[in-house]
């Protein structure tokens, strides 16, 4: 840990234990310096991640007017956060004319994470205008404003799925930054996304492998045979391939079919979404009634069951067609929708898996449809 950490690992420990009003009393007896800013900035953190009161307004709206630059910047983007949207403009006003003097980081945050993640309240999400801003930002002259412009577009790229439309075009005009950090954040910015690096079309940012490919396992249909009479018939998992081992081989056994059944139809379940291409190839497609109701509850699963679903939806063809609905609405959401992969980033490669595949799928299902 660097002694800049420790310093405001210190600040952020004490306001914890002390709590805003006894934080802000502290503050206020401390002389203009840097001790005051990490201290200025752990309060006006806590206020933003635990602390909506009157006390907490009370220290933002005083710290907005404050005599120190890096001060005045955490404070206006503190409000950001606490202000009813229709403040926000005055916000971000403020923020915008304290960028050039109080630098590009807040705290334990960069300006741009913590700017980007207010254009995401829930209460009162605005994209266009994160797109817009760090747009703006990334053909600024100040190389200050340019760093919380690519801030602002990793966040936008991690929580929007329209990013990459927006803002690829400024991302590859800043490969060439007389910057050389700003150039390589850059390009590796791009190079999380898939769709990002496919649309700036250039040789030096290679587009990603998916972040999951799928091996098919052979196996003989004598060895799944015996592996599926081992286990009893309600058994919690059992592995898919056993059962498309013999469906290529040919019909299931009354067993074998009980085994399955209880995979799919037991309970929402991983075995649910990952044996249900199985049960349509018994099955077929009197089973379509059934099948399609269970499968759009998995396309934004956290551990990718939406892959298994829109792979039986795309081998059901036209019998999925009641499904288009859900499908559509998952392909239209605007923010990314698979969550808790362990971090942003990985939310997004998971996401952009998802609406490959579900693309995948709406174009064989219409093509289906209309043979």
């Amino acid at each position: 840990m660097s002694g800049a950490d420790a310093r405001w690992g210190a600040r952020w420990a004490a306001v914890q234990a002390a709590g805003i009003e006894g934080s802000a009393a502290g503050l206020a007896r401390l002389p203009c310096g840097p001790e005051r800013i990490l201290l200025a900035q752990a309060c006006l953190q806590y206020v933003r991640l635990h602390e909506r009161s009157e006390a907490g307004d009370a220290l933002v709206a005083r710290l907005r007017g404050d005599g120190q630059a890096e001060v005045r910047l955490a404070a206006h983007l503190t409000a950001l956060h606490t202000l009813p949207p229709g403040r926000a403009a005055e916000a971000e006003a403020g923020v915008v004319a304290e960028l050039g003097a109080a630098g590009s980081s807040v705290g334990s945050w960069s300006v741009g994470e913590v700017w980007g993640d207010a254009y995401g309240r829930h209460d009162a999400p605005r994209p266009r205008d994160l797109f817009r801003r760090a747009a703006e930002l990334l053909v600024d002259p100040d190389p200050v404003r340019r760093r919380v412009g690519l801030d602002l577009s990793r966040v936008a790229l991690c929580e929007w799925r329209a990013a990459p439309e927006w803002l690829s075009s400024g991302w590859v005009r800043m490969f060439d930054d007389p910057v050389a950090e700003l150039r390589s954040d850059a390009k590796a910015l791009v190079g999380l996304s898939r769709a990002a690096s496919r649309r700036a079309a250039d040789p030096r940012v290679p587009v990603p492998p998916p972040c999951e490919v799928r091996v098919p396992v052979a196996v003989e249909p004598r060895d799944a045979e015996a592996c599926l009479a081992s286990r009893p018939v309600d058994a919690s998992r059992l592995p898919p391939r056993m059962f498309h081992a013999l469906l290529d081989r040919g019909p299931l056994s009354e067993r074998q079919i009980a085994q399955l059944r209880h995979q799919v139809f037991t309970r929402p379940s991983a075995g649910q979404a990952r044996h249900a291409r199985a049960w349509w190839r018994h099955a077929g497609e009197a089973s379509a009634p059934v099948l399609l109701p269970l499968l759009p509850q998995y396309f934004a699963d956290t551990a990718l069951l939406g892959i298994d679903a829109l792979e039986c939806l795309a081998a059901m063809g036209r019998f999925a067609a009641p499904a288009l609905g859900a499908l559509d609405a998952f392909l239209a959401g605007e923010r990314i929708a698979v969550r808790h992969r362990g971090s942003p980033e990985s939310d997004l490669q998971a996401d952009e898996l998802l609406v490959e595949t579900a693309q995948f799928t709406r174009r064989h299902i219409m093509e289906d449809t209309e043979r």
